[in-house]
């Protein structure tokens, strides 16, 4: 597993966190998402990244991170849906698209 790292004012941390697919249906939210898309008519928030750079962090991730379905804690201020500079800090699973924001409760 890679340490944490940095991009473009995201601080990224690998964590040990699994779930089996049934888990991770139930956990999984568009809530609070990271995203290149403007996703119109839908009624939860999000952060939005330029396409550039969300395409960039996900290459610097890799593609068998996001087939192994490595959680990554995210930290650090991006754009909201509602274009408010906001603070991100949660659970995250890479995807192709961006991250999905993953509800962990502890």
């Amino acid at each position: 597993m890679t340490k944490t790292f940095d991009y473009k004012g995201l601080t990224l941390t690998p964590t040990d966190l699994s779930f089996s697919y049934e888990e991770l249906q139930k956990i999984l939210t568009f809530e609070g998402a990271i995203t290149h898309e403007r996703l119109k008519g839908f009624d939860f928030h999000y952060f939005l990244m330029p396409e550039y750079e969300l395409n960039g962090l996900l290459a610097k991730i890799g593609s068998a991170e996001r087939q192994a379905k490595r959680i990554y804690y995210i930290t650090g201020q991006l754009v909201s849906s509602d274009l408010k500079n906001l603070t991100v800090a949660g659970y995250y699973l890479p995807t192709n698209w961006g991250f999905m924001h993953v509800l962990i409760k502890k």
